[in-house]
């Protein structure tokens, strides 16, 4: 089984797309970054393309903001996309819309603790496997005047993060078909 992760950008910050395989662990095997400017068109046909090529792929998208459309185009391909909306708060739930408001430190936590006991194995030699690297070494919590926490990559794009915690959330939450 495998979980596409995606969060959508285009002109400040390019489309990201990992590829998870549920095995015993979550192994983390495909990490691409489509370059800034990447009409959305183009976007819809590689996600359908790779959650094609993958025997059981669950699509999990970033709906936050551009990611909205995105999430329509996949539905009129007959796809069955996970929508994540990222906010802040401290519970996950889901929508009358059929979409997933996750808080980012759920999603932030999902990741950390995957890494930590050693679930997420990240394979050698991935493209942009460097600039993932650099991402979460750089993700730093900061902490707001309400006392909240919030999440951001300090002097790095987030985007490689943001789709690798969107799907190690989905399939560490028990809401994927890998449990």
């Amino acid at each position: 089984m495998w979980i596409v992760g995606a969060d959508i950008g285009q002109a400040q910050e390019p489309t990201a797309i990992v590829a998870l395989e549920i095995t015993d662990a979550l192994d983390l095997r495909h990490v691409e970054r489509m370059p800034l400017g990447t009409p959305y068109p183009k976007v819809v046909d590689r996600l359908c393309g790779l959650s094609g090529v993958l025997p059981g792929a669950e699509l999990v998208v970033d709906a936050t903001g551009v990611g909205r459309p995105i999430i329509d185009s996949l539905r009129a391909r007959n796809r069955a996309p996970v929508a994540i909306s990222i906010t802040g708060g401290s519970e996950a739930r889901l929508g009358e819309d059929g979409a997933w408001r996750v808080p980012k430190s759920i999603l932030v936590r999902a990741l950390l603790t995957a890494l930590e006991d050693g679930r997420l194995r990240i394979a050698a030699g991935l493209a942009h496997g460097k600039a993932l690297e650099r991402a979460l070494t750089a993700f730093r919590a900061k902490i707001g005047h309400a006392g909240h926490a919030a999440f951001e990559g300090v002097g790095e794009h987030d985007d490689i993060a943001v789709a690798l915690m969107l799907a190690a959330w989905w399939a560490l939450a028990g809401h994927s078909g890998a449990h």
